[in-house]
């Protein structure tokens, strides 16, 4: 299969192109990419940089170049009350900064976004009891206190960060399949999240080659 990694720091990229084989480098539009083997896999790994834009760009500028089958996005996440460590999987994404009034989502969009229930069944029997499923909150803004999540609903969430749900979003209109796994850093503190993104960036990055590696299309 051919698949594509994106990651928003170097931190979170890193251990997959390590894991590669035959990796090549690839400039496109101004944008790197890393493409090599894994298995019977192709992988191709690109750095987005933090933020929604960053990581829509990134997204569209590879899903214009390379016609992958599925796309992760992986790395680390802040919550408000999942226990630090945790590796998450989203099964729905929604931004906490967008309101636009008229539409119960966003034009050109659905309320939420949702990984296939193809890509979320073999997830789920792949990765097992060892993650937790949940809905993730994007927004352009690092979470600090509870009120930075505009009155968002936390019912079920598990998860905040800056990309995932732009990623999301970008493969919805490309009509391509994904999958985002993210390890808890911090309980909306930037001292722990810099203190554990190396070690929740390892976690992220061993359940992503554990899914990759099982993951039959």
């Amino acid at each position: 299969m051919f698949v594509a990694y994106i990651g928003a720091m170097d931190v979170e990229v890193d251990a997959i192109i390590k894991s590669l084989k035959d990796v090549k480098k690839e400039e496109y539009r101004g944008f790197s990419f890393y493409v090599g083997k894994r298995g019977d896999n192709t992988i191709v790994v690109s750095t987005s940089g933090i933020g929604k834009v960053n990581a829509a760009v990134t997204a569209t500028v590879l899903l214009d170049k390379y016609h992958v089958d599925y796309v992760i996005n992986a790395g680390i996440a802040g919550s408000v009350d999942t226990l630090i460590g945790t590796i998450c999987v989203a099964d729905i994404l929604k931004y906490h900064d967008v309101y636009c009034p008229g539409y119960e989502g966003l034009p050109r969009g659905p309320k939420d976004f949702r990984p296939s229930a193809q890509i979320l069944s073999q997830a789920k029997t792949i990765l097992k009891d060892k993650v937790l499923f949940g809905t993730f909150l994007s927004g352009d803004q690092f979470i600090e206190k509870v009120e930075d999540l505009h009155n968002a609903s936390l019912n079920g969430v598990v998860a905040v960060d800056m990309e995932s749900a732009a990623i999301a979003q970008v493969c919805y209109l490309f009509s391509t399949d994904f999958l985002i796994i993210r390890t808890i850093s911090d309980n909306l503190s930037n001292k722990e999240a810099t203190e554990n993104e190396n070690e929740a960036s390892k976690n992220s990055f061993n359940a992503v080659v554990n899914f990759i590696d099982n993951y039959k299309f």
